[in-house]
């Protein structure tokens, strides 16, 4: 035993400082489950997130295939109104539908 009270307060410092390493090291001890809960969710929302993000990809896929084809049979029903818009087939119709209602009178 020291005999000093210089040794004593080194000696009292030294437990505190024993002490204070068992309580953090029980301190992690305790808080080591639920870490590894949150790992194990954390990892499986990853998980299910990347597969949702893929099924949106796959449906962003899928939509723009569908919006070509939509284009692609459009393509001619555009092109006919763009036809019967026009100022000289408005123009024709016109002067038909007068000849019409010249015949008939």
């Amino acid at each position: 035993m020291p005999s000093d009270a210089g040794s004593l307060a080194a000696l009292a410092g030294q437990v505190m400082l024993a002490l204070a390493l068992l309580l953090t090291m029980a301190g992690l001890l305790a808080t080591l489950p639920r870490l590894l809960r949150v790992r194990r969710r954390a990892l499986a929302f990853s998980v299910q997130l990347q597969a949702a993000r893929a099924e949106a990809l796959d449906g962003v896929e899928r939509l723009a295939q569908r919006r070509e084809e939509s284009e692609q049979y459009l393509r001619p029903i555009r092109r006919l109104r763009r036809w019967i818009r026009h100022p000289l087939s408005v123009a024709t119709m016109q002067s038909y539908r007068r000849k019409r209602r010249r015949r008939s009178l």
